[in-house]
C-alpha cells in the first residue's frame, strides 16, 4: 500500500490506517510518500507511531517535486535534499527518492555517498569490529522521467500489435530471426524458459531501458 500524504494530515492517516486493519494480515509493504516541509520529520515520526507495531517493511518515499513532470538536471536536487534529511533523522524503515528523479539521480547520490556500494549491500561485513554503514538510499522511484521514456514505446507497441508483429499472449512475431534478448531481465534465467523476441521489438527496447535505469542503481552502471 502506498499512501500519499503531507505534513499536518495525522488525523486523516490515522483514519485510513484504521480502515486498513481488516487487511493488515495481507499487507506485504507500506510506502509513505510525502513532500518536504519544515515539520516533515516530526510528521513522519507521528505516522510511524500511528502505524506501530509494524511487522512488514516500511518505505519513506521522499517526494521532492510531486508530479512535476519537469525532467531537467536540477530537478533531482529537491528529492535528494529531502532524502538526506530523512536519513539523518534515523526514522525506522527504508528511504526511496522520488519526485524529480531522472538520469542524473544515481550519479548525484553516488557522489554524495548516499548509495551503498553493491558489494557491501550484498555481503555486509558482520565480523568483529565491523562498523555500522552510513545511512543510504534504498531505492529510486522513476515517475515522469520513466513515463517520458515509455510513452513513445507504448505507441510503437500499439502499432506492432495492429500490424501483428509484436509478441502478445505467447504469439511470436511471424518471420525474421527471433533472438534471445530477455535473459538479462530474468533473475534466474538459467532455470526458466526465456521467451524470444525480435531485437527491434518495442517491448524489448523498453525492457533494455528499464534495465539500464535499474542497473545503474544496482551494480554501479551496467
Amino acid at each position: 500500500v502506498e499512501i500519499h500524504t503531507q505534513a499536518g494530515r495525522q488525523t486523516e492517516v490515522a483514519d485510513l490506517w484504521q480502515r486498513l486493519q481488516p487487511w493488515r494480515s495481507q499487507l506485504k509493504l507500506i510506502s509513505i510518500s510525502c513532500p518536504d516541509h519544515p515539520q516533515v520529520v516530526a510528521y513522519l515520526r507521528d505516522l510511524y507511531a500511528i502505524m506501530t507495531p509494524l511487522d512488514i517493511p516500511l518505505i519513506w518515499q521522499t517526494d521532492g517535486r510531486p508530479m512535476s513532470g519537469d525532467l531537467g538536471k536540477g530537478t533531482t536536487h529537491a528529492t535528494i535534499r529531502l532524502a538526506e534529511k530523512i536519513l539523518k533523522a534515523g526514522l525506522p524503515g527504508y528511504v526511496q527518492v522520488a519526485g524529480g528523479t531522472n538520469a542524473y539521480t544515481v550519479s548525484k547520490l553516488r557522489r554524495l555517498g548516499l548509495l551503498r556500494e553493491p558489494r557491501l549491500a550484498r555481503c555486509p561485513d558482520q565480523g568483529p569490529g565491523a562498523q555500522t554503514p552510513a545511512p543510504t538510499v534504498a531505492g529510486i522511484a522513476y515517475g515522469s522521467y520513466a513515463r517520458s521514456l515509455v510513452r513513445p514505446l507504448l505507441e510503437k507497441i500499439d502499432l506492432e500489435i495492429a500490424q501483428g508483429s509484436s509478441w502478445v499472449g505467447g504469439a511470436w512475431p511471424p518471420g525474421g530471426q527471433p533472438i534471445d534478448k530477455l535473459a538479462p531481465f530474468w533473475p534466474c534465467s538459467n532455470r526458466v524458459s526465456v521467451p524470444k523476441m525480435e531485437s527491434t521489438s518495442a517491448l524489448v527496447q523498453g525492457l533494455i531501458q528499464a534495465r539500464q535505469l535499474v542497473g545503474a542503481l544496482k551494480d554501479g552502471g551496467g
